[in-house]
Order: structure tokens, then C-alpha cells, then sequence
């Protein structure tokens, strides 16, 4: 590898498989890691054979073990080729197919859930002896995916995939100073009209600020509780107004979001990603009120870009879960993103050639397992 930081690209990514780095164990019929799992700037995990109805998080010394001790959990069930269902609000320990050991020196792994599971508020954790949502460079040992499927029972197989990993090497970071230089070459943010953004102290605080959206035609949506109905990963028809309700403001402008309950937002800015950058979404500290803004945070080069500039942005849909009753207008601050540079720049792109689902998004727009109605 070279010396220079940043996140490893698609390219190195299958460097790290051929070399044995990331592996499927022998225990699995088809051990091949597949080219489309590999995104440009991340690997998409999938779920392995075998789940655990766990009641908490295991402590590291049980996660040492090749498999976790009868005392941590209820039960066991090896997962069916139809499927199993993971009944909602408890939590269930599912190994990962891809398994990692000894990453070269100075690299590590960061995890965070696929944009298809955040938007149904499937929470998981990547889970190792080492913690949750890292694969330190000395990883070794097993890795699990811990689940808990907030809204409705899901139903999972073998090869799913819910969550990805990103791998960096040294400090991949961009500061503020730099991306306010090089703005005029390298644009993150558009308004509506695909007028490149001035960064400003409003869009610029360690990282780029982004704004909530409630002037567009669907402003969001709401989740509706289905205990009963099971939403099977595999399948693409479920529609949409049985599982949600769409949102619209008050007389007075503004939106009321309920203490506990999951709803779908949107950016007013939209966002670009060029081929050399990444973007990670983060958690945001608002002066007034609490809620966690997201699930899904890594958003790969070549999202809401192209080449031809046929695209200028597209806008962030947000997973919002308010921790107390709060309103919310149009334009108030909603998110921030890390900006990341890449080691170089990957032999595949979002929106490109690969099976982009959220590249032409315009809004709210909901998880693919939904068609719209």
C-alpha cells in the first residue's frame, strides 16, 4: 500500500479480499465475496448462517469465543433459505459472512447501516470483542451484526445485507479551511436550482451544515406501528401507505415530530459527492430540543454527481427519531457531514454503473422495499 491517507477506494477493497485481509469461512457453501458487493468507497456485510436471540449486548470475553455462551442468550436458529422472521423489539446476533483478520498496518474499519435498513429503522450494531462499529487493525475473531428492528418484525436470509464497512488509512479528514478553498473546484452543496452554495459559517462548522426541507410537494413521512405485519428484506412491492402516513405542516408552517416516533425528512441543500471525496453523516447538537437525525451515514463518490453535470445534487434523506415533542420549520439546521478524502479515486462510482437505488431522489424518498403508490 501506499503511504497516502485517506478511505480506500473499490480497487483496494478487492486487494484487501485477495489477500485475505476480509474472507467468507470455510463453513459457508459459496465463499465468494461478489463484485457488487463492493461499493466505491465501502463493502456491503451480509448476514451469515445462524441468529441468537440475545438479551443484551454480550461483554467482550463472551465475544472471544467462536461462538457466543449459552448464557447470553435465548435461543439459537440457523437461518432458512425461505427466511426467518426477527420479531421487532428484540435484539438478535447474527454473525457476518465476511469475516476480517490482522488489516495492514495503519488501516482500519468503520461501520454504519446501509441507507435501505436505516430508512425502516432496522438498528445495528456491528459487534466485536473490540467494540461496536470498528475493525481496529489487530481485529481477530468473529464479527456479528446486532439487530433490532424498531418499527415492524422483518424477515431476513442468508446473504442479506443491512449494514457496509468503510476502511481508512491514516486521517482521511478534510478541515474546513480546505474545503472552503477549494470550493470553486470541488462543490458539496447545492441550492434547488443547481446553483453551487457559497460556504459560509451557515454551512461551514467543522463540516458541512445541511437544513430541513418543508417546501417541497411530500415533506416526509411518518412510520406507522405494524407489529403484526412482517416486511420480508427480499421483496420490493410493499406499499407505501401500509406502512406510513405523509407528513404536512401546521397553519402555522411548522411540524410537529412526536417524542419516539420515526419519520423521514429531507435536505434543502442537496448534495454532492465527487470521485475524489466521501462524506459520512454525523450527529448534530441542536441549541434547542433532542433527536438522533440519522441512521444511514456514509454517502459514496460519484452520489449526486456526474461527470456531464447532468447532475447537481441531490437532496440527504434523514432518519429523525425526537427524544422529546418538538416543532420544526422549514430551514432549521437537521445534520452535518464529515467530509473524507480518498486514497484515489475508485474504478466504479454511485450512480454510475452500479445499481444505484436513491441517486435520483428528489426528496423524502422511502427504503426500495417500497413502490410508489
Amino acid at each position: 500500500m501506499t503511504t497516502k491517507q485517506g478511505v480506500l477506494p473499490s480497487q483496494e477493497i478487492r486487494d484487501l479480499i485477495q489477500n485475505g485481509f476480509i474472507y467468507v469461512p470455510k463453513e459457508y457453501e459459496n465463499q465468494t465475496i461478489s463484485d457488487s458487493q463492493i461499493q466505491p468507497a465501502s463493502v456491503d456485510l451480509t448476514l451469515g448462517n445462524m441468529f441468537y436471540h440475545i438479551w443484551g449486548r454480550p461483554t467482550a470475553e463472551d465475544l472471544k469465543s467462536p461462538h457466543p455462551p449459552p448464557h447470553s442468550y435465548l435461543y439459537q436458529v440457523k437461518l432458512q433459505p425461505e427466511g426467518n422472521v426477527l420479531v421487532n423489539n428484540c435484539t438478535y446476533l447474527i454473525p457476518t459472512r465476511e469475516q476480517f483478520q490482522n488489516l495492514p498496518d495503519n488501516v482500519r474499519g468503520y461501520v454504519n447501516n446501509k441507507s435501505s435498513s436505516g430508512r425502516i429503522n432496522v438498528q445495528t450494531k456491528l459487534t466485536t470483542q473490540f467494540g461496536d462499529d470498528i475493525i481496529p487493525q489487530h481485529h481477530t475473531g468473529i464479527s456479528y451484526n446486532r439487530i433490532n428492528a424498531k418499527l415492524f418484525p422483518i424477515k431476513v436470509h442468508l446473504g442479506d445485507t443491512v449494514n457496509q464497512i468503510r476502511f481508512i488509512y491514516g486521517n482521511a479528514e478534510v478541515d474546513d479551511f480546505t474545503i472552503q478553498s477549494n470550493q470553486t473546484k470541488n462543490c458539496f452543496l447545492y441550492d434547488k436550482t443547481g446553483a453551487p452554495i457559497t460556504l459560509t459559517k451557515k454551512h461551514l462548522q467543522e463540516g458541512l451544515i445541511t437544513h430541513l426541507d418543508l417546501e417541497t410537494e411530500i415533506i416526509g413521512w411518518k412510520a406507522k406501528h405494524h407489529p403484526s405485519i412482517v416486511l420480508d428484506l427480499s421483496k420490493r412491492d410493499y406499499k407505501e401507505e401500509d406502512f406510513w402516513e405523509k407528513l404536512k405542516v401546521n397553519e402555522h408552517g411548522s411540524l410537529l415530530l412526536e417524542a419516539g416516533e420515526f419519520y423521514i425528512l429531507a435536505t434543502k441543500e442537496c448534495i454532492s459527492v465527487p470521485p475524489q471525496f466521501a462524506l459520512e453523516m454525523i450527529p448534530y447538537n441542536l441549541t434547542a430540543g433532542e433527536f438522533r437525525s440519522h441512521y444511514a451515514g456514509f454517502f459514496d463518490p460519484g452520489f449526486g454527481w456526474s461527470k456531464d453535470e447532468s447532475i447537481l445534487g441531490r437532496p440527504a434523506t434523514l432518519e429523525v427519531i425526537p427524544h422529546e415533542n418538538m416543532f420544526v420549520r422549514d430551514g432549521a439546521v437537521i445534520c452535518k457531514f464529515k467530509v473524507e478524502r480518498m486514497r484515489d479515486i475508485p474504478d466504479k462510482l454511485y450512480g454510475d454503473t452500479l445499481q444505484s437505488n436513491y441517486q435520483h431522489q428528489l426528496g423524502p424518498q422511502l427504503a426500495k422495499y417500497f413502490k410508489r403508490s
